[in-house]
């Protein structure tokens, strides 16, 4: 445990040298997500006594917040809810400190374990060296300390690798597939890398090679991977029943098409008569894909000042 702290020391090396956890744009929607989904929690395991009576105009339904929102909250909602609710409750028992230091530590560990697997032996040196170039080199310990998923995409695919490479007791194969299944749920494209990852492992296992996988750890792979896909769809259900309209992100695909210039002179070309709502925003000089998303640089158009009726549109355009 002494070598694991000191790895979730190095990992969490350069949030402390910034004073701070690191904060992104993105990292207020993920809050905003986390409380909200903790509040319906609280609400329904509060007995109903316990809640102050209320006039019913004071309480409107949530039709009524989806027609004046037009629905944004469904694409807002489109962050992971496992993340968000794992970000506010740490933050709220502890301060952001300990979303840090869970996230350090997670790493850490699957650093030691990996390292471990590979020397086939401890070797303390060349774990500490393992976890100062994760550090230092890679972006781990800027990860580690982001109030933001994308730590969980390097956790996933060490505790993976981890899987695959050792022979791991009951235990110890349990929490490796849970942290697969965590990671996957964390985000689309980290869901989609372990998707990849475990069917080559799938495919290396049907090969005629001295080493295979075993197949109960492609099993546990495969049910990780089915049960942060079930539980993201149940969780967008759930979104398109209270909000009345389907999950959604913002067209981050047509705002880097868009955002380099190549999506811009395409339209500019194909949308002579065309009712595409996509067109009104080729007119535009961005500076990149955030100035189309969320503005700035002086344009006149983008996604998160628009309309939501026009924010719909664009997302469904991407899609089409």
């Amino acid at each position: 445990m002494l070598l694991i702290g000191a790895c979730t020391l190095l990992l969490m090396a350069p949030a402390l040298l910034n004073g701070r956890p690191f904060l992104f744009y993105d990292s207020e929607q993920y809050f905003n997500v986390g409380e909200r989904m903790l509040e319906q929690v609280g609400e329904v395991l509060a007995p109903a006594a316990a809640a102050p009576a209320a006039p019913a105009e004071a309480a409107p339904e949530a039709g009524d917040v989806v027609a004046r929102e037009g629905g944004r909250a469904s694409f807002y909602g489109g962050r992971s809810p496992a993340y968000s609710v794992f970000l506010v409750g740490l933050t709220a028992l502890l301060g952001m400190w300990a979303v840090v230091l869970a996230q350090a530590f997670l790493g850490a560990a699957l650093i030691t374990r990996f390292v471990d697997l590979v020397l086939g032996g401890r070797s303390a040196a060349l774990v500490l060296l393992a976890a100062a170039v994760c550090s230092g080199v890679s972006s781990a310990g800027f990860h580690a300390g982001l109030m933001m998923p994308d730590m969980f995409a390097g956790i996933g695919v060490l505790a993976l690798l981890c899987l695959l490479i050792g022979a791991p007791r009951l235990l110890e194969h349990a929490v490796l597939a849970g942290l697969v299944f965590v990671a996957a749920t964390t985000h689309q494209s980290t869901l989609g890398l372990l998707v990849v990852l475990t069917l080559s492992a799938g495919l290396l296992g049907l090969a005629p090679l001295s080493w295979k996988p075993a197949r109960g750890v492609i099993a546990s792979l495969a049910a990780a991977i089915v049960g942060a896909v079930a539980l993201n769809s149940a969780y967008a259900a759930m979104v398109e029943r209270i909000t009345g309209h389907q999950l959604g992100s913002a067209p981050y695909l047509t705002a880097r098409l868009i955002g380099d210039g190549t999506g811009a002179r395409y339209l500019r070309e194909r949308c002579a008569g065309s009712t595409l709502v996509t067109c009104a925003f080729a007119t535009d000089n961005y500076h990149d894909h955030n100035d189309f998303l969320w503005g700035g640089s002086g344009a006149a158009h983008n996604f998160v000042s628009a309309p939501p009726e026009v924010q719909r549109a664009l997302a469904e355009e991407q899609a089409h």
